[in-house]
């Protein structure tokens, strides 16, 4: 999958999160390396009417910007990068200027890897 560059150098793909049977595809979400969970900005998925309840854990990040906080839920599943994941937990919350952040907790269970030179990002095959 090529991987857009966003202002300021991001580097941003799309993810495509399924809810409740209904699929939603969000745009322009930062592949960030150094992110250990991902977050999706709960605006990108408004049409899937993904909303917090009160069994949903409640987490605290911190960052560049300062702290900020996000709720955990299961969904359905996520398709990144041409990869189909069941039953993925996914943190939902605000973040500044973005759609969201794709994290450790999808990358290095998936085996992906990201070619810097070509801008592409694609799971390795190999054990």
């Amino acid at each position: 999958m090529r991987i857009k560059e966003l202002r300021s150098g991001l580097l941003v793909a799309p993810i495509e999160i399924i809810y409740n049977e209904r699929r939603q595809t969000i745009e322009d979400v930062v592949i960030d390396t150094g992110a250990v969970r991902s977050i999706i900005h709960v605006d990108a998925v408004e049409l899937l009417d993904i909303n917090p309840n009160p069994t949903d854990p409640i987490s605290r990040m911190y960052g560049v910007g300062g702290e900020e906080f996000s709720f955990r839920k299961r969904v359905d599943g996520i398709r990144f990068a041409g990869v189909h994941v069941s039953e993925v937990m996914l943190d939902f919350g605000r973040i500044d200027g973005i759609n969201g952040l794709i994290g450790l907790d999808i990358l290095r269970p998936g085996g992906f890897v990201v070619d810097l030179r070509l801008l592409e990002i694609k799971q390795n095959k190999q054990g």
